[in-house]
């Protein structure tokens, strides 16, 4: 790509890079939601913003070579959509099972173990309608 260089710091603005992990450090998500909040507490984040931020993953898919992990995270990987969500509260979410990390799955699509329950232990899914 041709044009000027800009400087760049990934991050939140408005927290002290201290406050950041090391650059390419993203949560171990074999680790449960206790690593995730102590991750993204020091970062100035509350839960409904971590989950607000796991919503990067209606992007993409976990690769096996990058994180262990395998599957596109929605239906259509290179759309921004609320799909992400729509999957993470209606699906029917089971182990996967094979010889990588723990994962669930339902037919077509991945979720890391800390997103099925993610909603729940930070007690912002909302009410079931009954």
């Amino acid at each position: 790509m041709q044009g000027p260089t800009v400087p760049y710091r990934p991050g939140r603005k408005d927290k002290d890079i201290a406050a950041c992990t090391p650059d390419g450090r993203l949560p171990d998500a074999t680790q449960g939601n206790k690593h995730l909040r102590d991750i993204f507490y020091r970062m100035g984040f509350n839960d409904q913003e971590i989950v607000a931020l796991s919503g990067a993953h209606a992007l993409g898919r976990c690769h096996t070579t990058r994180s262990g992990f395998d599957g596109p995270w929605t239906f259509s990987p290179t759309v921004v959509t609320n799909e992400y969500y729509k999957l993470l509260l209606n699906e029917k979410w089971n182990w996967k099972k094979w010889n990588g990390p723990k994962q669930v799955r339902e037919e077509k699509h991945a979720q890391l173990q800390e997103e099925t329950n993610i909603l729940d232990s930070m007690k912002i899914r909302p009410p079931n309608p009954s």
